[in-house]
């Protein structure tokens, strides 16, 4: 699902924008040369093994258009992460390498 074009997206795609540019700056070169894409991940069928040995690879098109104007609500970030894309972690989230809290009294 792709969320509403505001002034909120502007600011995470300047963000990400600048991380680039950072990495770049600092020698850090990236494979990966996709445009940012901020985007809602729903269900993620290769976290559901069951379903992918039964053959569901793809969600059915009736349900991506069901929920297509639906909002969702707004999503506050409190920090930003550094994450291995290639390694889960023990939560089964991705592996952080590091977390940068935007606020000063958000250290939980």
């Amino acid at each position: 699902m792709n969320p509403v074009q505001d002034a909120h997206l502007d600011v995470l795609a300047r963000i990400a924008e600048i991380c680039r540019e950072t990495y770049e700056k600092n020698g850090i070169m990236s494979a990966d040369v996709r445009k940012f894409n901020p985007h809602l991940t729903l269900f993620k069928l290769s976290k559901a093994p069951y379903l992918y040995r039964k053959g569901v690879r793809k969600i059915e098109q009736c349900w991506d258009s069901k929920y297509n104007d639906h909002h969702f609500g707004i999503e506050n970030f409190r920090s930003i992460h550094l994450c291995n894309m290639l390694n889960e972690g023990q939560d089964g989230y991705y592996e952080i390498f590091h977390e940068e809290h935007l606020f000063n009294n958000d250290q939980d």
